[in-house]
């Protein structure tokens, strides 16, 4: 839907990937105002004065979690004085995220002095840890105890250190000769399988 006339800044939360898809050529000129935008309540990273060109510019804007954050898309006139002031804008809400259009009040509805958009982030999934999972640290596989994601374990050496030793056999068999690789795959696994053994006795007997 779209909104005519607003000159108050556009809300967002979380997201959002602000770019300048259109600039009116004569931008700065007698007919066409200079344009900027600005961000607020994004954060340092983000919020600041943002020229209105050139088109193609874009910026990465991530809000903290729901907390509001604004843009607001300004001109300056041309015999106005250095002050500037807050544009109205046209703002259209689209399945891809909001395209905000700048119009002066001396502006034809088909112009824009500065068009932006506003899309939406690109989510990336989420990968949790399964509840009956956990981590060992590199120290505790290969040498010594150390910590877990659940608890510190003892040292359970010379075995882990055989463990590995297997592990890194079965890598290193990967680059040996085509002729070779089988059998040092075969006793790499038999490495593996003596050392988890004796892992699973030190774990039973306590």
């Amino acid at each position: 839907m779209a909104k005519k006339g607003d000159r108050m800044a556009i809300k967002f939360s979380g997201c959002r990937n602000v770019s300048i898809t259109g600039v009116d050529p004569f931008a700065g000129g007698i007919d066409a105002p200079l344009t900027r935008f600005k961000i607020d309540g994004a954060g340092p990273a983000y919020d600041g004065v943002y020229p209105g060109s050139p088109a193609g510019f874009s910026l990465h804007v991530v809000g903290h979690g729901n907390t509001p954050w604004s843009v607001t898309v300004q001109y300056k006139q041309p015999f106005g004085g250095a002050a500037w002031v807050n544009s109205p804008v046209q703002v259209t809400n689209t399945p891809l995220g909001t395209e905000i259009r700048a119009i002066d009040p001396g502006d034809n509805p088909q112009s824009a002095d500065l068009v932006l958009f506003c899309a939406f982030c690109e989510q990336l999934p989420i990968f949790r840890v399964p509840s009956d999972s956990t981590w060992v640290s590199w120290g505790v596989q290969v040498d010594a105890g150390g910590p877990t994601g659940r608890g510190p374990v003892p040292p359970w050496s010379p075995f882990l250190r055989d463990f590995a030793s297997g592990l890194a056999l079965a890598e290193a068999a990967q680059l040996l000769h085509t002729d070779l690789r089988a059998s040092a795959l075969e006793l790499a696994a038999k490495q593996i399988s003596a050392a988890s053994a004796d892992i699973v006795k030190v774990l039973t007997n306590g």
